[in-house]
């Protein structure tokens, strides 16, 4: 209940996938611990998908997609954008 998300976000690119941790209560969550994760690149044109979900009790929700297209980040370099998520819950 409540007028606030517990977001997390899931990272996937072909069948690899990573999970952030949950930010409690937060409708303007950051991720900014424990958020690095490796990649194992077979195609450089390929596509970082991003989705963010509300982690429920019996259900986790998904807030909405977006994605990074590979060739616009550097390796070791820090990419920091917002975006506006795509689909999911309104």
């Amino acid at each position: 209940f409540g007028d606030y998300s517990d977001p997390f976000v899931v990272l996937s690119m072909g069948l690899q996938e990573f999970k952030t941790g949950v930010v409690r209560n937060n409708l303007n969550p950051t991720w900014s611990t424990n958020n690095e994760f490796t990649f194992q690149v077979y195609d450089e044109n390929a596509n970082l998908k991003l989705e963010v979900f509300d982690e429920g009790d019996v259900k986790n929700e998904s807030l909405g997609v977006t994605t990074v297209a590979l060739r616009m980040l550097i390796a070791g370099q820090l990419l920091r954008r917002r975006d506006k998520l795509k689909g999911g819950k309104e």
